[in-house]
């Protein structure tokens, strides 16, 4: 099952794992905050890091599947590979 039920909502498991970080990453600006230090430009950093690292990554392993640098870029073809995500965790 591909899927996080918690009583009568039912999410995909992926769309859960990205809720929890944005709720994890809204927690913890807040309490930066209320510390006195900003760090809106550090998460917008590691989101962005994320993003770019995912699709790299996926991109990477299907690259004999492209036959262009224009069809690399597109990202219409719903490709995002997870584990360069975590490239983001070095940020």
């Amino acid at each position: 099952m591909d899927a996080v039920i918690i009583g009568p909502l039912a999410l995909p498991a992926g769309t859960f794992v990205v809720l929890t970080g944005f709720f994890a990453a809204s927690l913890t600006s807040l309490w930066w905050q209320r510390r006195g230090q900003r760090i809106e430009a550090t998460l917008w950093l590691i989101a962005i890091t994320a993003v770019l690292g995912a699709r790299l990554a996926f991109v990477w392993r299907y690259q004999n599947q492209y036959d262009s640098w224009l069809a690399m870029l597109d990202i219409r073809d719903g490709g995002w590979w997870w584990p360069g995500a975590l490239v983001a965790l070095a940020v």
